[in-house]
């Protein structure tokens, strides 16, 4: 099932009383562990559970089978689950092999609900011992959880109600036809007992028989038509789990400065028009003031022409001119931020605005000096730096299989170890001069720079092959100094390079960067292609819907199935 803001303050008043315990913890919050957005939304639940006296616990997880084997060994009073930037594209009571009646409370054993009746109205006291609630801007949504669960609550922003109603009605319908063909089954049974003479005899069709089947035929394939357009759209991140986080504690009145900078963030880079109404309802309170104006990333950090030179793919080649259109001599540009002279920093601006028109302008928060882009941007580069691949303790193992799982295990080891390092930090973020700020801020700019060379490389080299349903870049490991045993990191490379390849093309764009004895593969533009792939051995376990691991001999029959399902 789903529930709709003005509904939110009910879920956390259920979630509050079936929570509280004096002697077993019964709330537990499995997040993304690669995710600012949903670190920042953990952070804000932690936060309220604290300053409610709930006992809870917080488990980052790394992919679908780290959160499986963490569910499973989940105590049997565990009363309720919160997965915070995961869970939204996967049939959760298939995936977690749920059955519902098994966790009806004692009174409702003799009226188990019907969840498929969607129309259903739950008696009052209906009631689970265990519900699962997701946070998840991921889509698109997985039905079943929408439509088919009253254990999987979903809060969704209200665009269910307003943009799925089609695929709702679609549901509801092969559903209903569902147990109609089941009942079906059971009179064919029934009828199976005859004698051997009624048998042999035979029976004639009745047209209107043949007609109203024929019409079931029909009525099933065009609803599950629908259904299957709306799963072939392409995977992408709609919303920021921060924002409905930010949503819940405002509807049970628990809005502060702390929650209200986590929220904006967490949400950087998604529509945040909601927290500049917020901030300015506030008003002096918050300590938090609003610039609309064009964003380069980590300008208040570095100089004016090094945020410029990167912020383009080709900034080397544009950045003079550029400077020379705005009047800015590249002595100044080159100064750091804190040294440029006044009168330019307070007419660049404008001059962005009007020189720089392919970039957009957006609201920039900024509290106590410090920009929160600039804080999503150093949180990220925690998340991604100090991730390992290799161990010493593969030397000794002749098996390829088992060096693989060993890397895999180290590897999602370090991503735990940096989640926890950007968590325990993030409260300090917004206060200028801060240590974890400033470490933050250097990895940055050092991914920034290397990410730049890299995406330099990788055009200069010509390493991207326009082949005849998609574009094919493979990142050696030489390529880059990046490291790509970090997905984050790839995303970004990714990310970028389609902004570049969208002016020559809409082609899709797979990127496959070299591990040590596997590649990362990522799609950009690629529908669900991957979900349709076999034969290959590959670990489709990423919460990135196109993203996967596979062995390096499995490379090239992966990329001949994805030419013809894409």
């Amino acid at each position: 099932m789903y529930i709709t803001p003005n509904q939110y303050a009910r879920a956390f008043h259920d979630i509050k009383r079936s929570s509280l315990s004096h002697s077993t913890c019964k709330l537990v919050l499995f997040v993304s562990c690669l995710d600012v957005d949903a670190l920042c939304a953990a952070k804000i639940w932690s936060l309220l559970l604290r300053k409610e006296l709930i006992q809870y616990q917080l488990i980052p997880v790394t992919g679908y089978s780290d959160l499986k084997v963490h569910y499973e060994k989940l105590d049997a009073d565990v009363s309720n689950i919160i997965l915070i930037g995961c869970g939204a594209m996967l049939d959760l009571e298939g995936f977690f092999d749920l059955n519902p009646e098994e966790f009806l409370g004692d009174n409702d054993l003799a009226e188990a609900v019907d969840d498929n009746d969607l129309d259903a109205v739950k008696p009052d006291n209906y009631s689970l011992t265990r519900k699962i609630y997701v946070i998840d801007g991921h889509r698109p949504w997985n039905l079943d959880n929408l439509f088919g669960s009253a254990m999987v609550i979903c809060l969704d922003n209200g665009y269910v109600d307003g943009n799925l109603q089609d695929e709702k009605e679609a549901y509801k319908i092969l559903v209903e036809m569902g147990e109609e063909e089941e009942d079906d089954d059971d009179e064919d049974e029934e009828d199976e007992d005859g004698s051997d003479d009624d048998r042999s005899d035979v029976e004639e069709v009745d047209p209107q028989v043949s007609e109203a089947r024929m019409l079931k035929r029909q009525t099933r394939s065009t609803n599950e038509d629908k259904i299957q357009a709306y799963y072939n759209q392409s995977s992408s991140v709609v919303s920021a789990c921060s924002i409905s986080v930010y949503g819940l504690v405002s509807a049970i009145g628990e809005i502060n400065l702390e929650n209200l900078w986590l929220a904006i963030i967490g949400s950087s880079g998604y529509d945040c028009s909601i927290f500049v109404d917020e901030v300015r309802r506030l008003s002096d309170e918050c300590g938090i003031t609003i610039e609309r104006a064009v964003y380069l990333p980590l300008l208040r950090h570095s100089s004016l022409y090094e945020a410029l030179l990167y912020n383009w793919i080709d900034g080397d080649k544009r950045i003079n001119q550029i400077l020379a259109k705005m009047g800015i001599p590249i002595v100044a540009a080159k100064q750091q931020w804190q040294y440029l002279d006044v009168p330019i920093k307070n007419k660049l601006p404008t001059l962005l605005k009007k020189y720089l028109p392919d970039l957009p302008v957006v609201d920039i928060f900024y509290k106590s000096g410090v920009v929160s882009m600039d804080v999503a941007v150093a949180l990220t580069a925690l998340l991604e730096t100090g991730v390992g691949t290799s161990s010493n303790d593969q030397d000794d193992i002749d098996d390829e299989d088992e060096i693989i799982r060993r890397e895999i295990k180290n590897r999602e080891a370090s991503y735990i170890r940096n989640f926890w390092a950007a968590f325990d930090s993030v409260s300090a973020f917004g206060i200028a001069n801060n240590a974890s700020l400033e470490k933050g801020i250097l990895a940055a700019k050092l991914v920034q720079k290397m990410l730049f060379q890299t995406i330099k490389f990788v055009l200069d080299q010509k390493l991207i092959k326009n082949l005849k349903v998609y574009r094919l870049c493979i990142l050696k490991d030489e390529s880059s100094n990046l490291n790509f045993g970090n997905p984050v990191m790839l995303i970004k490379l990714s990310s970028r390079l389609m902004e570049y390849l969208k002016q020559l093309s809409q082609k899709p764009l797979i990127v496959a960067a070299e591990l040590p004895n596997t590649y990362f593969v990522l799609g950009t533009g690629t529908n669900n292609a991957f979900s349709k792939i076999s034969g290959a051995q590959m670990k489709k376990d990423f919460f990135e819907a196109s993203l996967v691991e596979i062995k390096k001999e499995d490379l090239a029959p992966f990329l001949e199935q994805l030419t013809f399902n894409l």
